[in-house]
């Protein structure tokens, strides 16, 4: 699978989301290009050695790109992650399968710390809007 910019990262809604974060980054609306699943992040070459598969690395680069575009304020300490998908086809697909390419994509870029810091997570599915909205939101101390 290829991965192509088709449109912003950050629409007009998300904007007005980000803009309420001010310097302590407390929440982050993002658009990004459908997660691809779990299953099909990593595989395994010669000598039982574990690579990033091509798909999940074209994947990791659009959405590093779309990220540090943005200049967005990191969220720092414990955080929930929402995360609302459009079914990119009629197959059937675990909703749970994008959830460690979107966390791990999050730490990468440094919008989180660390994803272990995620107490809360909901994914779920809906009928339209962008490919994946991922929305991150601090959380105080428990």
């Amino acid at each position: 699978m290829c991965y192509r910019l088709q449109r912003p990262i950050v629409t007009i809604a998300a904007q007005k989301a980000n803009q309420g974060c001010g310097l302590s980054g407390s929440k982050l609306v993002l658009e990004l290009p459908f997660a691809p699943s779990v299953n099909r992040l990593w595989r395994v070459g010669r000598g039982k050695k574990m690579y990033k598969s091509k798909t999940y690395e074209d994947w990791i680069n659009i959405c590093r790109l779309l990220i540090i575009r943005q200049k967005l304020t990191p969220v720092l300490g414990i955080y929930k992650l929402t995360i609302e998908a459009v079914r990119p086809d009629k197959r059937r697909r675990d909703i749970d399968n994008l959830i460690k390419a979107v966390s791990d994509v999050l730490q990468d870029t440094g919008l989180i710390e660390d994803d272990s810091l995620c107490q809360e997570v909901t994914a779920k599915w809906v009928k339209e809007g962008p490919e994946m909205r991922v929305i991150v939101e601090k959380m105080d101390v428990v």
